[in-house]
């Protein structure tokens, strides 16, 4: 389709202050902004880590002072249970063994 003088003078007309409003294109990243965001990820890494070794140390004192203490007697008891309890099984699981090697 040709523009006709007269019609492409309107269409400036018409057009030309919306052109004249668009932005101009963007400029490019500035130098060492991805460097920065770098930096900073590795900063944040860091602090994330640091609460996470505190909250650890925290939970290992408050464990050693309040749990283990309770929780060893019962570990001991159950530990002797089955120290006692060990050989009671192995003599009657060999005796079943023998019974069905009888039986057969």
């Amino acid at each position: 389709m040709c523009l006709t003088d007269e019609r492409r003078s309107s269409f400036l007309s018409a057009c030309g202050p919306l052109l004249a409003q668009t932005p101009a294109p963007a400029q490019p990243d500035p130098p060492g902004l991805l460097q920065r965001l770098a930096e900073s990820a590795r900063n944040a890494k860091a602090k994330i880590q640091h609460f996470g070794e505190m909250a650890r140390g925290f939970a290992d004192t408050y464990y050693e002072d309040h749990i283990q203490p309770v929780a060893g007697d019962y570990v001991d008891w159950a530990s002797q249970k089955s120290r006692s309890a060990l050989p009671k099984l192995k003599t009657a699981g060999s005796n079943i063994f023998v019974m069905s090697l009888s039986i057969v």
